[in-house]
């Protein structure tokens, strides 16, 4: 995990690469099924790489619930040295939401004078889990693209 600042981006970076025996092809085709499955969108496509990025423009999934395990943008990339393939997937997550809640609660409490202490850490604990969920749940979509067959 890093900190990932870019243009109006402010988000961690995750990566996970481990060796897969998939044809290139195969790889390919399980990693696109997947992300349309999961309402990714597909922003660039090559013989070893796609890249994507969360469809916004999805208005049927506008609930906050929807967001929570999302991440915002990344990429499988098929790697190969010394004649073995590994898959390396890397996602970003956005911590837009949770720099400014601190600091619309700190700038609350000293405007008005109130400790609201507990619920940055409250706040931040939250943040955690989903940070952790969302893990886990790319965790998931990486197995899900290494299996031999496409559910």
């Amino acid at each position: 995990m890093k900190l990932k600042v870019k243009e109006l981006f402010i988000g961690l970076e995750f990566k996970i690469e481990r060796k897969v025996d998939l044809s290139q092809e195969l790889l390919l085709e399980h990693i696109s099924h997947e992300l349309k499955k999961l309402d990714y969108e597909i922003i660039k496509q090559s013989a070893d790489m796609i890249r994507f990025e969360d469809g916004w423009n999805n208005v049927h999934n506008t609930y906050i619930g929807y967001h929570w395990h999302r991440i915002d943008n990344g990429s499988f990339e098929i790697v190969k040295t010394n004649g073995e393939q590994s898959l390396k997937f890397l996602f970003s997550v956005s911590i837009y939401g949770v720099i400014l809640a601190v600091l619309a609660l700190f700038g609350m409490s000293w405007a008005a004078g109130y400790k609201v202490f507990p619920f940055v850490l409250i706040f931040l604990v939250l943040s955690t889990v989903r940070g952790m969920g969302i893990k886990n749940k790319m965790n998931e979509i990486f197995n899900a693209v290494t299996r031999p067959e496409v559910n």
